[in-house]
């Protein structure tokens, strides 16, 4: 029997969505041992067996993997080629078209087809609706939170909203006159807690720059929520709601990995607008097979075979 190694750091977006899929493997493909390796809890992982790097590499402690049998799913939305100059030998899987448009960029040979990650979202069933928005921010940079804070002090209409972000970022939001905030950190112990708290808004706003992926959206999808979002990449590739649209580009370095991302930073009077006048719309699924676990572990086990 073949043995399948998934290797991650535990980042809880991540793990909502792979430690499901793994039991389903588990249940779907039992010609196949499937297992899970938090890389920040090993001191060196040598192995023969095959290697499924899992979530965004560059933030991955990946010098410390020594085997020659490694595909990655691949998610980062940074501009950074020297990753795939110093592991020749991997097989790169992204998993979005902006994903697949940066390993190109970089002259990248050893790539497969687009692999998009699976979403596993459970049913949270009818949950009263408490907030005008809902905005779920996991990051302190690149989402866009700057701008949004600016066009929420100028709002005029009473509105009342939930701000899922890293406490840093907090500040942003001080003095807005107009929008009754409510303040939670992503530190939530389960992942049905969090969709609950997103599912008692009617609508979620999206600021994002720059994604590989970009969950919140295809959560709203799922959970029935509206969505105005940003037109950027990659998020856009997956779901469509009120689209406000890119009006430049810039590189970024990101503070701590000290690599680009390539900003989309998007209009905002229309931002304004679609708040102040309280446009949204349901959300358009692009890529349905997100929610294909099995189809989409069929494909990952065919680079295997």
């Amino acid at each position: 029997m073949r043995h399948i190694i998934f290797v991650s750091n535990e980042h809880k977006a991540w793990m909502n969505q792979l430690l499901p899929w793994i039991n389903i493997l588990r249940e779907k493909f039992r010609d196949f041992n499937w297992d899970f390796v938090n890389i920040n809890t090993v001191k060196h992982l040598r192995t023969n067996d095959l290697v499924v790097l899992y979530g965004d590499p560059h933030v991955i402690d990946y010098p410390k993997i020594h085997s020659k049998n490694v595909i990655v799913m691949h998610d980062t939305p940074l501009f950074d080629c020297d990753i795939y100059k110093e592991n020749p030998d991997w097989l790169w899987l992204p998993s979005s078209r902006l994903n697949k448009e940066i390993i190109e960029e970089c002259g990248t040979k050893n790539y497969g087809d687009i692999l998009h990650k699976p979403m596993i979202i459970p049913d949270v069933g009818e949950v009263e609706k408490r907030f005008d928005y809902v905005v779920n921010l996991t990051q302190p940079f690149r989402k866009g939170d700057d701008k949004l804070a600016k066009i929420l002090k100028q709002v005029q209409r009473e509105v009342s909203m939930l701000l899922i972000m890293p406490k840093s970022n907090w500040k942003n939001f001080e003095n807005i006159k107009n929008v009754k905030i409510t303040f939670r950190e992503p530190k939530y112990k389960n992942y049905t807690d969090v969709l609950i708290e997103m599912k008692s808004a009617k609508t979620m706003i999206f600021p994002s720059y720059i994604e590989g992926i970009g969950l919140p959206p295809i959560e709203a999808y799922k959970l029935g929520v509206d969505i105005i979002m940003s037109d950027g990449s990659a998020h856009n590739e997956f779901v469509r709601g009120v689209m406000v649209p890119t009006v430049d580009i810039d590189a970024v370095i990101e503070p701590n990995l000290k690599k680009h991302f390539m900003y989309q930073y998007w209009d905002e009077e229309y931002m304004y607008k679609v708040i102040e006048d309280d446009i949204h719309e349901k959300p358009t699924l692009l890529e349905p097979d997100v929610f294909d676990a099995v189809g989409l572990g069929s494909k990952l086990i065919s680079y295997f075979r």
